[in-house]
C-alpha cells in the first residue's frame, strides 16, 4: 500500500517572544507526520480550520489530493520541512487552553518528561473534538 495523506492541519511553532512564530502545516500520512512550512498571504494567518481530513473528504476531493500532492513532494518542497516517523513517536499529548486559544500538540519520542516537538494547533475551538478523534484514529496507541 502506498503512503497516503490523511489530514492537514494548520500549526505554528513559537520563535522567541510572541507574536514571533513560524507557521507550518502538519501533514499526517499513513506512515509519518510531515512538518511543512506554510506560505502566507501578506503575512496574515487566515487558516483556522483543517485544510484536509480524509474521513470527511468526498471521493473527488480524495482523488484531487492524490493528484495534487504527495508526502514526498511536500517534504521536498522546502529545505526546512521535516518528517517524524510514527515509529519514533512514543506518545502525543494535546493540551487545551480554553475557547479562542490555540491548543498544544506535544510529541514525545524518548524522554517522557520533555517533549521533542511542540506545536500550537491553530484551529478554531469547535474543531478540537474532531482533531482529537483524528489523532486517535491515526495514532491510536499514542494519544
Amino acid at each position: 500500500m502506498s503512503e497516503e495523506i490523511l489530514g492537514i492541519f494548520p500549526a505554528w511553532i513559537p520563535k522567541g517572544p510572541l507574536p514571533l512564530k513560524q507557521e507550518y502545516k502538519l501533514v499526517f500520512t499513513t506512515d509519518r507526520l510531515i512538518v511543512a512550512r506554510r506560505k502566507r498571504l501578506f503575512g496574515l494567518s487566515l487558516l483556522t480550520h483543517p485544510e484536509y481530513i480524509i474521513s470527511r473528504a468526498s471521493a473527488l476531493e480524495r482523488m484531487r489530493m492524490k493528484e495534487s500532492a504527495s508526502a514526498e513532494s511536500i517534504l521536498k518542497d522546502d529545505a526546512e520541512n521535516f518528517e517524524i516517523p510514527y515509529s519514533v513517536i512514543t506518545v502525543v499529548d494535546v493540551e487545551e487552553h480554553g475557547k479562542g486559544y490555540p491548543f498544544d500538540l506535544k510529541v514525545f519520542t524518548d524522554d517522557l518528561y520533555v517533549s521533542k516537538y511542540k506545536f500550537k494547533i491553530d484551529l478554531m475551538y469547535r474543531y478540537f473534538d474532531e482533531f482529537m478523534g483524528f489523532l486517535r484514529t491515526v495514532l491510536p496507541d499514542k494519544v
